[in-house]
Formats: C-alpha cells, structure tokens, sequence
C-alpha cells in the first residue's frame, strides 16, 4: 500500500467500511514520510490529508488527534521490528552468534528506510510525552529479551555473572544512543556496518562472555 493508492473518483459503490481502510491505511502511509521531511512538530493534519488523499473531516473520523495516528503507525512497526529481532536470536545456539544475528536484524531493519528510522526511531524520543513513554516501553521490552537470553545462557554456563535487569536497561539505552547518533548525523543505512560490532560488544561485555 502506498500514499498515491486512491479510491475511485465519483460514485463508486465501495461499502463504507472498505472505504475507511483505505483513507486509514493511506494516513499511515503518509505519516512516516511527513514526519521524516518536518519533524512531528510540524506534521500538519492538513498535509496528512492532503498527501494520504482524504479529507480533513475523513482524518478525524479515523482519529481523534495527530499524536493517536502517530501511535497507530508506530505501536505496530515496532511489533514487527521486536519480532523479527526474537526469530533472529532464537535461530542460533551459540550465545555470540545468537546476539550477533539479533544485533544484525535490529540494525539491518531500521536501515531499510531511512523514512520509517527517522519517524519511528528518532522523532519517537521526543515527539510527544505519551510517545516517548511508548518508546522507552517498547525499548524496555528488548532489555527484558536480553535478561531471558542471558538467563538462558547462564543456566549451562553457572559460571557467569548475575546481571541485574537495570544493567540490560543501561545496554539498551546505549544501543539506542549509538543508533540516534548515527541516523541524526549519517545514513541509517551505514548503521548495520558502523554499529553491529560496538553492540554485540557491548552485550557480551555486560553478559560475561568472551568477545
């Protein structure tokens, strides 16, 4: 689905809910775009409608504010990212390899466009209180991955250290500054190749494994 899908012009026959989806699906294609160009604070209900091709009045039959569409098109983007990072790290056994490949896919997957990074990633930070306590949720949820990860690890490897679950939360936010920096000053294509080793450092480093 892309923002230039439209419905028909004129009479078209189409049930209302059909309808609905398409202007629903067509704001969210356009959001991500429309935040990457200005930032959330100037996204612009009137150019959501103008790019997404609805009215202003059919904007806010499907929402009742700019920050409620923005978590539409968010919440579910980082589902599918944080799914995607578990399938990477339970396709491994070795406890390096397994970080390695889940570092690989958290990176890889926001440098496939630099439109959803920026929207999704950056702006998320700081765009409104809701979103930003959205975000640190749904970074929390890949601290929680990792102390289950590690736990895993360490009940075949007694020797390794008790690592307090703040500690995950320090390596996230870490991942996460090293991951801002590189989209607010490069591409968020260079990210896999300029920061996949830093961070499987740094999460074998706090875990206790040999790097």
């Amino acid at each position: 689905m892309t923002v230039s899908d439209r419905l028909p012009k004129g009479p078209h026959g189409l049930p209302r809910a059909e309808v609905e989806r398409s202007q629903r699906r067509r704001l969210i294609a356009a959001t991500a775009h429309l935040v990457a160009e200005h930032g959330y604070s100037g996204l612009r209900v009137a150019d959501l409608a103008a790019v997404a091709g609805v009215s202003r009045s059919a904007f806010y039959d499907q929402f009742r504010t700019k920050e409620q569409l923005f978590l539409a098109c968010y919440q579910p983007a980082s589902d599918t990212h944080r799914r995607a990072v578990e399938r990477a790290l339970r396709a491994e056994h070795d406890p390096g390899a397994q970080i390695r490949a889940a570092i690989t896919a958290y990176l890889e997957i926001l440098g496939e466009s630099s439109d959803l990074a920026r929207a999704f990633f950056v702006e998320a930070q700081h765009a409104t209180p809701a979103i930003r306590q959205r975000f640190l949720a749904n970074q929390s949820a890949y601290a929680d991955l990792l102390a289950e990860w590690h736990a895993g690890v360490q009940a075949r490897r007694p020797d390794l250290p008790n690592v307090p679950q703040i500690c995950w939360i320090g390596v996230i936010s870490g991942i996460v500054g090293l991951v801002t920096q590189q989209l607010e000053g490069g591409s968020a294509a260079d990210a896999p190749a300029k920061l996949t080793e830093p961070c499987v450092q740094l999460v074998l480093a706090v875990a206790g494994l040999r790097l």
